[in-house]
């Protein structure tokens, strides 16, 4: 589903606030001389830093969220305002943020950029943490992953491949019977490869360059598909489906995350999807840097936004996927490490369910899967 239709597939007060917010954006893009669209990285920083403390602090209170919308569209009124009535025109030629003739980067090369910054404490702790606490809290026993050969499908800069090693690899060694690696990280991005390689600490881990919707993979050679936030990006899930149902084994399984839909964060970032469809991401990028935030905090704020694909699934249309592939579900992750949408959700929709899915929809689709034979 595109973020247009998303947004006015859905008649309610958050999609009405958010569609008019967008036509608020839009007026910006048309002062193409005066660049307000220069503003858009602030207002978009000041926008979901509200919008995730109030989803960290499990605020319940839709009037919350719609009046972080109401004070965002009441700033660009005032731009526009302040615009028309004194110009900004002479301020913003002289503060050297000029994207005019400046190639923008593809999607993957943007986000090798960041990944190849990110702090040794989010590049190696914080995914080991969180995946080891969603499998625990999930009774999911971590002995699982010794011993398999296994697959991060779609690795980004392997970060979650170090963490699968961390908990699988510790006295294997680096290859098979058959001279494979243990743990192989696959991923389209030169970049991100490169990224992974230097940053690999495990000699059991080997990395390739490869297209998750047509990998050249042997059939058959994985007990393990660790699938992580990808397959939503690639614009087919059911084909990224066959692609990993093709080379896991036959009692091999499938570890897999998919994003879902409704809930705040979906409506905001389809929002902001089409407000930025054809915003400069260098551009963008660089203004966040200059307000002093962390690379991980950049691609945890843009990291659906600036995708060329964003498919999101409710819980059955993500179970009708699964089972037109041919996979069997073996278990679904109701729960996660406290960042994660399904932690917040299992914690509060005892006291009020109906609430608690406006806020958060169907938390993250995270499950293991089984080919059915």
């Amino acid at each position: 589903m595109t973020h247009s239709s998303f947004i006015k597939s859905r008649k309610n007060i958050l999609s009405n606030k958010l569609y008019n917010l967008i036509k608020l954006f839009k007026k910006l893009e048309e002062h193409k001389k005066e660049n307000l669209t220069s503003f858009t990285p602030y207002l978009f920083l000041r926008f979901f830093s509200k919008v995730h403390f109030f989803l960290k602090k499990k605020k319940l209170d839709l009037k919350l969220y719609y009046s972080a919308i109401d004070n965002l569209s009441k700033e660009i009124i005032d731009i526009l305002e302040t615009s028309k009535n004194f110009g900004f025109k002479k301020f913003l030629k002289n503060t050297n943020l000029s994207i005019k003739n400046k190639k923008d980067l593809k999607t993957e090369d943007y986000y090798g950029i960041l990944f190849e910054n990110f702090s040794d404490k989010h590049y190696y702790k914080e995914p080991y943490d969180l995946l080891k606490t969603r499998l625990k809290r999930n009774n999911v026993n971590l002995q699982l992953f010794k011993n398999k050969r296994i697959l991060d499908y779609g690795c980004g800069n392997g970060r979650y491949t170090q963490a699968i090693a961390k908990l699988s690899l510790k006295k294997l060694s680096r290859y098979n019977n058959s001279g494979e690696p243990q743990i192989l990280g696959y991923d389209k991005s030169k970049t991100n490869i490169l990224t992974a390689r230097i940053k690999n600490r495990f000699s059991n881990v080997e990395y390739k360059v490869g297209d998750v919707n047509q990998n050249n993979l042997p059939k058959e050679s994985f007990d393990i598909v660790f699938c992580n936030g990808v397959l939503h990006h690639t614009g087919d899930i059911s084909l990224g489906l066959r692609q990993i149902y093709k080379i896991l084994k036959s009692d091999g399984i499938c570890i897999i995350y998919l994003s879902s839909t409704d809930g705040i964060k979906w409506y905001c970032i389809e929002a902001f999807r089409k407000i930025l469809k054809n915003y400069n991401k260098i551009y963008f990028f660089k203004s966040l840097v200059n307000l002093n935030l962390n690379y991980n905090k950049i691609f945890y704020l843009m990291d659906h936004v600036f995708v060329k694909y964003n498919d999101l699934t409710t819980k059955k249309e993500v179970e009708n996927l699964f089972k037109s592939s041919n996979f069997k579900i073996i278990k679904r992750f109701n729960r996660g490490h406290s960042i994660d949408d399904t932690e917040r959700l299992f914690q509060l929709k005892k006291m009020n369910p109906k609430k608690a899915f406006s806020v958060y929809g169907y938390g993250e689709h995270r499950y293991i899967l089984k080919k059915n034979i």
